[in-house]
């Protein structure tokens, strides 16, 4: 069951984080209006850069693992019921 949780958690937390990254890349746009030259799809700034890839290559990875960590969980608990 811990592991369950763990990774509900993992998961609401990952995306969480992921939704902050997008808002960061429409700041990144808002900053760059100012300058005068901008992308008109925030989305291009996440290749402009690769610090700006990697974090969101480490929060699909902790999504991902997040929910492998709750379907062994879930097996666990459903293993658990089922030897009762």
């Amino acid at each position: 069951m811990q592991y369950k949780c763990i990774g509900i958690l993992g998961i609401l937390l990952g995306m969480f984080v992921f939704s902050l990254e997008l808002y960061g890349l429409k700041v990144i746009q808002a900053l760059e209006k100012i300058s005068g030259s901008y992308y008109e799809n925030p989305f291009h700034y996440i290749s402009e850069e690769p610090c700006i890839v990697i974090p969101f290559i480490i929060t699909v990875c902790i999504v991902i693992s997040s929910i492998v960590i709750y379907l062994y969980g879930r097996e666990e608990v459903n293993n658990k019921k089922n030897e009762k």
